[in-house]
This record gives structure tokens, sequence and C-alpha cells, in this order.
């Protein structure tokens, strides 16, 4: 053999080994799942894998949403067979009310022994939430909100919202326990001293219901206002600030008074330091005389 067909020979062989160490491994991937679920539905999808040599696969599959929830990963190991196809079925959740609507991705993904992902999406179709905010007030205008009122006023309740016009319900319960059903925007008149609880329903067609609850509480007179130029609720009673248990009671505490005397108190004082000083002397002078003798 000549060193020229000796190269050559070795050139082959160099060509050939990688293609014999790659092989011609190939897998055929999957997924069959429906274009869109609902409320009731249970999202779940058919794969199946198929290769054309004897191979050990790692892989998983799985559900991705981008607003919830997530799908569990669990990675699964089979040993496929040259052309013999391997299926199986992932299940996800169950669509209910608490679900957005939303488009998700399904997908199976081979980890070993090499990287191949095949994926397909698909649409959850539930009705999407709005939201809406109760709140009370002085009158119709509005220009005070205010959850405090006195006994005898009228409340004005109504609401905010995102979507128009939805149809806004609610039940009031009055502190006796009795109720009264309304329907917002609405006027009540506030009887009773106590809490009043209002829970209301906004419904839309094509949204979720809105439940929320609103506290409403009623007093026998006006609260009094604390002047906040002399009282600056700190904690600390300020005198020199013009600060008393009076005008701030959240520094100063109430004052403890002092117990008057009373004439007899002083009269019992007196007689006994009298007392004390007599019996003081006579003992002076009796252990005096005694010396003497």
């Amino acid at each position: 053999m000549t060193k020229k067909r000796f190269f050559s020979l070795i050139l082959l062989l160099l060509f050939l080994v990688p293609n014999i160490s790659l092989g011609t491994l190939d897998f055929k991937i999957e997924i069959d799942i429906k274009e869109s679920f609902s409320i009731g539905g249970i999202i779940s999808f058919n794969y199946s894998i198929i290769s054309d040599e004897d191979a050990t696969v790692k892989y998983i599959p799985t559900v991705v949403c981008p607003k919830g929830p997530a799908g569990f990963l669990s990675v699964k190991s089979i040993g496929l067979q040259k052309d013999v196809l391997y299926s199986n079925n992932y299940q996800f959740i169950k669509v209910d009310e608490s679900v957005e609507p939303q488009t998700c991705t399904a997908y199976l993904e081979i980890l070993e022994p090499f990287s191949q992902r095949v994926e397909k999406q698909f649409e959850i179709k539930t009705k999407p939430s709005f939201d809406i905010q109760i709140f009370s007030c002085k009158d119709e205008s509005c220009a005070e909100k205010s959850k405090v009122f006195v006994k005898g006023e009228k409340a004005y309740l109504d609401y905010d919202s995102e979507v128009p016009e939805p149809a806004v319900t609610g039940k009031l319960t009055a502190p006796d326990n009795s109720t009264k059903e309304l329907t917002l925007p609405a006027n009540v008149s506030l009887d009773q001293i106590g809490k009043y609880i209002l829970k209301t329903e906004a419904k839309k067609e094509g949204y979720k219901d809105d439940v929320q609850t609103l506290e409403l509480v009623v007093l026998e007179e006006e609260p009094k206002v604390i002047n906040k130029r002399i009282c600056n609720a700190n904690k600390i009673c300020e005198p020199e600030r013009g600060e008393n248990y009076q005008n701030c009671p959240q520094d100063c505490p109430l004052p403890v008074l002092k117990p008057s005397r009373s004439p007899f108190f002083w009269f019992v004082v007196v007689l006994g330091v009298i007392t004390g000083i007599l019996i003081g002397s006579i003992i002076y002078f009796l252990l005096k005389k005694r010396k003497r003798i």
C-alpha cells in the first residue's frame, strides 16, 4: 500500500467515524389537544412518540398558563423500540369559575438523550372578572364619602365600576338584624345605633359575578372633633402647647386629684404632735432627776 492510498483511507475513516458515532436517532412527537376548554371541561391532551432507533428517553409533559394555575412537572422515563409508537395522556385541571380566560400552551419536551420540544396552544374560555367599588356618602353629590353616620341621617349608597352599567343589588342588615333589599344607587335612612352591614352582588352578562361587603357605623351624636392645632397626638402631654385632658385625651391622661384633708384630720395631727412633745419632756425630766439621785 502506497503512502497516498494510506492517507486516503485515513481521511475516509475520519469522515465516517462522526457519522457512525452520531447515528441517525430521531423522534417524531405528536400532541393532540382541543382548541378550547370552557367551564366544566377537563384540560388534557394525548401525546405520542416514535423513534427510528431503540432508545431510552426522559421527557416532561405539562401545561403553562400565564394567569395560572401552574402545571405539575414530572420527569418520565421510557424505553422506546425502533418504529414502535408510544402514546399516553396528560391531565391538567378541571376548569371552574376561578380560572381566568387566557391562552395556554401544552407541550412535551424530551430531555434525554437530546433536547427536543413540541407544543400547541389552546384557549380557556371563561367569564372574566371585573372590579367594582361600593361606597357610602352623606348625600347624592358624594362630596363627602363616609362610613360613619349619626342616628337619623341618610346614607347614599353607590358604586364605581370599570364595566359600564352592571346590575348591582344588595341586602342591608340593621343592628336589630332586620333586612332591606336594595338596588344601587340608593338612599337609606339609618334609624338605629350600631353597625349596618351591606352585602352587594354585581352582575354583568359575559362577566363573573362580584360580591362585596360594606359596613356602616351609626352613632347617637356627632363625635367630638379634636382641635389638631392644639393636639398633635404624639403621645406626649405638652401643656406649653395648651394640651390638656379635655382637648387632647390621646396625649394627656386624666389628672389624679389628691384627696382633701378634713379639719378633724389636722386636729388629730396637732394633738399627736403635742402628745409626743409632752411624753418626750416627761421622759427627759425623769431621767435627769434619776441621775441626781
